[in-house]
């Protein structure tokens, strides 16, 4: 539910005319899906030192991609 508040905040924000980092500054708290931001560098750095995309997400099983948002 606050995702979908967010989502709806951040597209009036850009629709309005600002950019994307114009409107994170304003709405801190709607980040996306914040855990997965952090996913998606765990996962990007585990794959980039040579680990296959399976290895990786063993090594980080809470970061199935979109978990929060298929809940």
């Amino acid at each position: 539910k606050p995702n979908r508040e967010c989502r709806t905040l951040m597209k009036a924000c850009i629709e309005s005319g600002s950019t994307k980092e114009e409107c994170r500054a304003l709405y801190p708290d709607c980040k996306r899906d914040k855990p997965n931001g952090e996913c998606r560098t765990l996962m990007k750095a585990c794959i980039e030192s040579g680990s296959t995309k399976e290895e990786c997400r063993a090594l980080y099983p809470d970061c199935k991609r979109g978990k929060p948002n298929g809940e």
